[in-house]
């Protein structure tokens, strides 16, 4: 019994991960947008402190998701054994690697 790690259901909840925490960064840094360069208002409070407050929230929020999206993708991407390929050196081989870790005279 093996347990594989890449299997198709965990990829869904990856996928499904990325793409909140994508939403969560664009709506974050899209409501911030629209409160300090396009003046609409999103946020109605009282006084100002607390407005100034959210938006700041709304921004750091916006800036996270986006990077946790980013970092989740990067994770996910297929990684390459780290040993590097042999044929990518202009090395000449001899004639003990060519036989392989196998010696037939013992």
């Amino acid at each position: 019994m093996s347990f594989q790690i890449r299997s198709s259901s965990i990829t869904y909840y990856r996928l499904f991960f990325i793409a909140l925490f994508i939403a969560t960064g664009i709506i974050g840094l899209g409501v911030a947008l629209l409160e300090n360069f396009m003046v609409i208002e999103v946020f109605t409070t009282v006084s100002e402190a607390d407005k100034e407050a959210l938006i700041s929230v709304s921004t750091v929020m916006g800036i996270i998701g986006i990077s946790l999206a980013s970092l989740m993708i990067f994770l996910m991407q297929e990684r390459r054994d780290t040993k590097v390929d042999r044929r990518k050196y202009a090395k000449s081989v001899d004639f003990s690697e060519r036989r392989g870790y196998s010696d037939r005279r013992m």
